[in-house]
């Protein structure tokens, strides 16, 4: 049925409510429907319409952060591969290996047991400077132990073996001379390179003996 109500000059006046957005319409008898079905239509389209109250982070691509203590460890292992495999710092910023830490990451997540937003190797590949500080850390702690493992092992071998080799730097052209040491233990053959340094002297015996003997010291 239809509501009805007195207005303030005690007038009748009957009226109807929209269930959807709760207003109160004017109903006469005389004026018909046609109001308030277009009443009607528009609060349809309205509701039909997207809401926008959902946060704008629903529709953004959410990008995991990386712990330090995950970024040290990358950095460590980025450092020991440019310097184990002689690649450039720059090299860990290329294209492809990116992809393959990318992968890499994928393939841990996808079998991992931390369900989390997984990292980007954006976030987690250190810059060049790190690289290189972090290879210096390296070098010397792998020279401490090295010096240590041949003040042991030279102490039980009888003969030993110096064997240089000269190479040059594709990038800069630079000259460099590699020296290394070998004999057995164990009747196994075992080699150690003690040193790469810049060389720009010329390639003579005299000159060998002297570099060789500076490093053995």
């Amino acid at each position: 049925g239809i509501l009805a109500k007195f207005t303030s000059n005690d007038v009748y006046e009957p009226f109807v409510q929209c269930t959807i957005c709760q207003q109160i319409l004017s109903c006469d008898v005389k004026n018909g429907t046609n109001s308030l079905t277009l009443h009607v239509q528009n609060c349809t389209k309205k509701i039909n319409l997207p809401k926008s109250t959902m946060p704008i982070d629903c529709y953004t691509k959410k990008i995991a952060a990386a712990s330090s203590d995950d970024k040290r460890t990358v950095n460590l292992a980025c450092s020991k591969y440019c310097a184990f495999d002689m690649r450039s710092f720059n090299s860990v910023h290329g294209d492809g290996f990116k992809q393959i830490c990318q992968v890499l990451i994928d393939i841990g997540y996808k079998y991992g047991l931390m369900k989390t937003i997984k990292p980007l190797t954006d976030i987690l590949i250190p810059d060049r400077t790190n690289i290189s500080r972090t290879i210096k850390q390296i070098a010397n702690e792998y020279r401490l132990k090295m010096n240590e493992i041949l003040r042991q092992e030279l102490k039980q071998v009888k003969l030993i073996g110096i064997s240089t080799d000269y190479w040059k730097s594709s990038y800069t052209g630079d000259n460099y001379l590699t020296i290394n040491i070998h004999y057995t233990k164990d009747n196994n053959p075992v080699t150690y390179m003690l040193k790469t340094i810049l060389f720009s002297e010329t390639e003579s015996g005299e000159n060998n003996v002297r570099t060789i003997k500076m490093i053995l010291k």
